[in-house]
């Protein structure tokens, strides 16, 4: 378990609130729960066809992965840099089906384009201080 300063530490690098947030075409949350980091990452897709939807939501799927990613790689250098210790993170809930989500935002009739929320949901066990 995370001592209290840890948990300070990990909550401010985390932060993406006011004005803090990645960029502007994609977002990551992070939510600390007991000893569970849970992530979400968001971003709005649009698909012309729904021939090509698939390989589209393949190719974001394979984006918000390396995402993710990226932000528990800085997230781990930043906390040894801060707190001198390393943050051991294991991965949990692999199920593609409860980690992905597509929610129809805009259609029209008249115009072919849809445009969708795509969100991703990964959870992390800290592994900091467990025996």
């Amino acid at each position: 378990m995370l001592s209290s300063n840890e948990v300070a530490i990990l909550g401010n690098i985390l932060n993406s609130s006011w004005g803090r947030g990645d960029s502007a075409t994609y977002n990551c949350k992070a939510t600390l729960e007991g000893n569970k980091l849970k992530i979400m990452y968001s971003t709005s897709a649009q698909f012309a066809s729904e021939k090509d939807m698939y390989w589209q939501q393949r190719r974001i799927a394979d984006e918000s992965a390396a995402r993710i990613a990226d932000l528990i790689k800085k997230s781990k250098d930043q906390f040894k840099e801060m707190s001198g210790s390393t943050l051991k993170l294991q991965e949990t809930d692999n199920k593609a089906e409860n980690r992905d989500s597509l929610e129809l935002v805009n259609a029209s009739m008249n115009n072919p384009r849809r445009i969708f929320l795509y969100r991703r949901f990964a959870c992390f066990e800290i592994l900091n201080g467990s025996q």
